[in-house]
């Protein structure tokens, strides 16, 4: 099996946070060196052969406390 980042993925956001689980299939070393960037409205997970990005519902603030 080729190590991958599994496309069933759940995340759930609020005015301020997101959350996000994913998991990683075939090498736990994978699992450590995927990188999760954030924008105000997307994130993504990125190995060295895949990117899934995902908007998000909404805008974050990451301003508020």
């Amino acid at each position: 099996m080729k190590p991958e980042i599994n496309t069933k993925y759940d995340w759930y956001q609020n005015a301020t946070h997101v959350f996000v689980t994913f998991k990683v299939q075939g090498d736990k070393e994978l699992a450590k060196n995927t990188d999760i960037s954030f924008t105000d409205s997307s994130f993504t997970l990125k190995t060295k052969d895949q990117e899934i990005k995902v908007e998000l519902s909404g805008k974050i603030n990451s301003e508020i406390s």
